[in-house]
């Protein structure tokens, strides 16, 4: 008897689920009752409304935007994608929009009887404003904007004026107001003026000027990017992303107005005689310095990694090697100043990286008198030569000479010799630095910070300031740490404490270091090599290269310190 039962029971279940279900759906033609509570919009007088929240007394199954009819009335707004954001409560998109006023929403559903059904909100999209371009003589004159209240303006085509050098855009007639395109935003129409400087202007204006005008006082490295090139590689040699408007831009909010991009060019260039560039690689390097100058950072760009035919040991070897590296020398800068010779101001050359003999700089050049430091005086006067002969924005282009391995032991007037130019005041000195090693260059130790460690930096850049800043010569520290804590290498110590101590005196150490060169009017250029996770890599990587933004709160401190102690 019990087993009839249990066979009609099985026989019978699937009659009551359905049963069940109809009774869920309305069965017999039944309607579920549903209340369309309410319809909210996001946004703002500044911030443009996104979506849409549609509030109902409870789920409906199977909602879709499908069962949305939307009428945008004059916004311009369209119907995006739906998404359940909790019980009976929905999101709907709108995307598309360009005025203020109301929308109307429309839901029915099969299977739902909906009170309430049509609602209609406002949306608050913000207001647009006209930006007009005065060209001030220069061609071609940019059209007008129609821009969203509270956002950027794109920067338009840079006008040309023969015998001037577009130098910005103002927002007065008298050019006192710079417009900055990073940082500034539209909140009323307005008119931006071109300003133009004449070529009489711009020969007696000199490097130390524009630093001050640009307010340059700290700089970062867009570091084993395109200097990882070689032959066969793109910048993603050494495992950086490609180089995109976000790390500019990113560089830029942070509060960087310069930035150094060294290049290599071995990889790209053919044989003697010529040694000629591959133009590719050429618009690569330009399309990079044009990011710079979207996010409104003067530029650096040099001859890097190139030490395989820039070879201080073939030049000293013989005349022959003197007159090979030479030659090459030659003929590798004057494709680069040709290339770039209308390029704005915002562009500096650096002559070179580095150069040494093998021992990194530590005097072993002295053993046979100067000559080496001979050839880089050299290589200097004639990358000076090269670029002024170009023309054009060459004529006056401001350029960075470098010292023997760029070490501070390694200047002065007895030791580098300032190339003679055609025009006064357009010279940058660089040196490079990372004292003491142990801790801004390997990160081998957690500790800095003793008496001594404080002095050092005032005693290795208080001789620039004698031969250089005094002078109104603008002196850089092209590459400068720290890096971040890595350990020991045979046995690192990762603890949590030693690390948060590393960090910590890695903060003191910019403070300190930083702080020492910005009061002698020296500007330190932050190496960044991308890498920012490795027990074995070089730790100086502060910027996510592909959002541009700050690794973790421990970059952002570093980096938020580099702008904090040089301001």
């Amino acid at each position: 008897m019990k087993k009839i039962k249990t066979i009609f029971l099985l026989l019978l279940m699937p009659l009551l689920l359905a049963a069940c279900n109809e009774g869920e759906n309305g069965g017999d033609g039944d309607t579920v009752a549903v209340e369309f509570l309410d319809l909210a919009a996001d946004g703002s007088d500044t911030v443009a409304t996104a979506r849409l929240t549609l509030t109902f007394d409870k789920d409906i199954t199977g909602l879709a935007a499908a069962d949305i009819t939307f009428d945008p009335g004059t916004t311009g707004a369209s119907k995006g994608n739906l998404s359940k954001a909790g019980t009976g409560v929905y999101r709907l998109t709108v995307p598309g929009v360009s005025s203020r006023g109301d929308v109307s929403v429309t839901v029915s559903k099969a299977g739902y009887e909906i009170a309430n059904g049509t609602k209609t909100v406002a949306v608050n999209f913000p207001r647009s404003h006209t930006v007009e371009f005065v060209a001030n003589g220069g061609s071609p004159e940019p059209a007008d904007q129609s821009v969203v209240y509270g956002t950027s303006v794109s920067r338009p085509q840079t006008p040309v004026k023969a015998g001037y050098l577009f130098s910005g855009w103002f927002t007065d007639e008298g050019l006192t107001e710079r417009w900055n395109f990073s940082a500034d935003k539209v909140t009323s129409d307005i008119v931006l003026y071109a300003c133009f400087i004449s070529q009489d202007q711009l020969a007696q204006y000199t490097a130390w000027d524009y630093f001050e005008a640009e307010n340059i006082t700290v700089g970062w490295n867009l570091g084993n990017s395109l200097d990882s090139v070689t032959a066969g590689t793109d910048e993603r040699n050494w495992g950086n992303p490609y180089i995109n408007q976000e790390i500019m831009d990113g560089v830029k909010a942070m509060g960087f107005n310069l930035i150094r991009i060294p290049v290599t060019w071995r990889g790209k260039m053919g044989a003697a005689p010529g040694y000629v560039i591959e133009e590719e690689y050429l618009q690569r390097v330009a399309e990079v310095v044009g990011y710079a100058e979207n996010a409104g950072l003067t530029a650096i760009i040099n001859v890097h990694h190139d030490s395989s035919w820039l070879s201080i040991n073939t030049a000293r070897g013989s005349t022959a090697g003197y007159d090979t590296v030479l030659d090459q020398y030659t003929k590798v800068w004057t494709q680069i100043a040709e290339y770039f010779k209308d390029f704005g101001l915002y562009l500096i050359f650096e002559s070179f990286n580095e150069i040494h003999d093998g021992g990194w700089g530590h005097n072993n050049w002295s053993l046979e008198g100067k000559r080496q430091l001979e050839i880089l005086d050299d290589w200097n006067q004639a990358f000076t030569d090269i670029v002024r002969g170009t023309g054009s924005m060459n004529a006056v282009r401001f350029l960075v000479i470098s010292g023997y391995c760029q070490r501070p032991r390694n200047y002065g007037p007895d030791l580098l010799t300032l190339p003679e130019d055609t025009v006064e005041g357009k010279q940058i000195v660089s040196f490079h630095y990372y004292d003491p090693e142990i801790f801004a260059l390997s990160g081998r130790t957690p500790n800095w910070g003793n008496a001594d460690d404080l002095q050092r930096p005032v005693d290795d850049f208080t001789p620039f300031q004698t031969w250089y800043t005094s002078r109104r010569i603008p002196v850089i520290a092209g590459e400068i740490g720290p890096m971040k804590y890595r350990g020991a290498s045979a046995n690192p110590d990762m603890s949590e404490e030693t690390v948060a101590l590393a960090h910590e005196n890695r903060i003191k150490y910019i403070e300190r270091v930083y702080g020492v060169a910005a009061g002698l009017g020296i500007v330190p250029v932050y190496w960044d090599n991308g890498t920012y996770t490795s027990i074995s890599g070089d730790l100086f990587g502060l910027f996510d290269r592909d959002t541009g933004l700050p690794y973790d709160d421990r970059a952002r401190e570093c980096l938020e310190a580099m702008v904090g102690a040089t301001r």
